[in-house]
């Protein structure tokens, strides 16, 4: 019980300090806003537009990445295109917004260079043209932003305005991939682990799949989890099981949860297994509770392990 209470206060502690580093930085961006540093002031623009940090404010928004923008600053600029884009606050006017996003694009801010290819390649605003949003894309991806990665991607894969050609979008996915695209990521691997697939890439597809998994995506890991556990391509790795269905016990994926305390069994570590049914049976989870009598009752009714003494 001590550790379960322990666990619940490192989570809680861990809580508090991101909490803390959020405050943090809202502060910093508000002190130096209000000392006249105007890329603070857009990205507490960007901040209240998005809602990130704080509670999401259109109008704080648009005022301050209207005067961030009228002073020059590049990321303001392309944060006050998308009010014209979208309509929000101010008229719906995507040439304004096209022209917005080009001069924050010519003043380095890749997501904008990404806005306004997606501009010309749907011809939003603009005359349609692949080649033109091509190259914006490129420009994005080559500045890691991942959106930019992945438009360029479906532009090979579609082969509008340029020759088809597969192999350079997967190249693209991946690289989407890698700058923190999870979607990108989870979708590739299926192409690459698909056994019809004429691009079946087992090792490329577990390393996405892996990333997805450490990007934050529970069902992943399980899927990582799983196929270390069996597959036919690979032997079985009984630490990577246990590795990847912690992982996404960690990120509530219930099914790396549910065969997270067969691994602890297996090597032999059954006071982890019942430590882990407790927790989650004090969080409701009836199956959990049933799991924990089970095996309580399986390994210390007769038994004097030191770890069962904790659990009377």
């Amino acid at each position: 019980m001590h550790k379960l209470i322990l666990l619940i206060m490192i989570f809680i502690s861990s809580v508090v300090m991101v909490k803390a580093e959020n405050r943090k930085r809202l502060e910093q961006y508000e002190r130096e806003c209000n000392q006249n540093i105007i890329a603070s002031c857009a990205n507490l623009g960007r901040t209240y537009y998005n809602g990130e940090l704080v509670k999401k404010d259109l109008q704080k928004a648009y005022n301050l990445l209207k005067m961030s923008c009228e002073k020059g600053d590049a990321k303001g600029c392309g944060g006050y295109g998308m009010f014209f884009f979208y309509g929000d606050i101010t008229p719906q006017d995507y040439i304004q917004a096209n022209k917005l996003f080009k001069k924050a694009c010519e003043g380095g801010d890749l997501v904008s260079c990404d806005n306004l290819g997606i501009s010309y390649f749907k011809g939003i605003g603009v005359k349609q043209n692949n080649k033109l949003a091509l190259e914006l894309f490129h420009k994005a991806c080559n500045g890691n932003d991942s959106s930019g990665c992945y438009n360029a991607g479906v532009i090979y894969i579609e082969g509008k305005g340029v020759k088809q050609d597969y192999n350079k979008a997967f190249s693209f996915f991946e690289k989407a991939c890698t700058n923190g695209d999870i979607e990108t990521c989870i979708k590739l691997s299926k192409t690459y682990l698909d056994n019809k697939s004429s691009y079946k890439d087992f090792n490329k597809g577990i390393s996405l799949l892996e990333k997805a998994c450490r990007g934050g995506d529970g069902e992943s890991c399980n899927t990582v989890g799983y196929i270390y556990f069996n597959n036919e391509l690979i032997k079985a790795d009984i630490p990577k099981v246990r590795e990847f269905f912690e992982l996404g016990c960690k990120l509530d994926d219930n099914v790396s949860c549910n065969g997270l305390p067969m691994i602890y069994i297996l090597q032999n570590s059954p006071n982890k297994a019942l430590e882990l049914h407790k927790m989650r049976c004090e969080k409701g989870i009836s199956d959990d509770c049933k799991y924990f009598d089970k095996l309580y009752n399986k390994l210390c009714l007769d038994n004097k392990e030191p770890y069962c003494s904790k659990y009377k």
